[in-house]
């Protein structure tokens, strides 16, 4: 067989909800170079060597200033999809925060906000976590 896979890019991604069920959004800068001024859930890609919870937590860190253990999360949904020449593999995350915590965006994001899951479902425009939060709500994971 001589033809060669296209590259996979792997993505974690968490749906992160306060004590009032609202999840936290974030609005991607308008000056990133990937879907700038888009709401966007937290996280990103999986670093070389790095497994799908080692980056979300990670992730979570870096785009929130959230500190949050393994025990914290959940992986809840996966999805596979091609997209401009690269395989994507995604991972969902839940978890839940207690209190009001202080959110410290990174570079990436410019404004955040606790959304009620049917806000996110009218305002969110990427397909595959529109999706997966369909999944979480229609399987009463959220």
């Amino acid at each position: 067989m001589s033809n060669k896979l296209p590259p996979a890019k792997l993505i974690a991604k968490a749906a992160l909800f306060n004590e009032k069920g609202e999840i936290l959004i974030l609005r991607r800068s308008t000056t990133d170079k990937i879907r700038p001024g888009e709401l966007d859930l937290v996280g990103g890609s999986i670093d070389e060597g790095e497994s799908p919870l080692e980056a979300v937590l990670r992730e979570i860190n870096e785009e929130a200033g959230l500190t949050l253990h393994q025990d914290d999360v959940e992986l809840a949904y996966s999805a596979t999809d091609y997209f401009e020449g690269v395989n994507r593999v995604r991972f969902l995350y839940i978890g839940k925060v207690h209190g009001n915590p202080s959110i410290t965006l990174s570079y990436e994001h410019d404004l955040h906000e606790w959304m009620p899951l049917q806000q996110v479902f009218e305002q969110f425009s990427h397909p595959v976590w529109v999706e997966g939060l369909r999944y979480l709500a229609k399987h009463n994971l959220i």
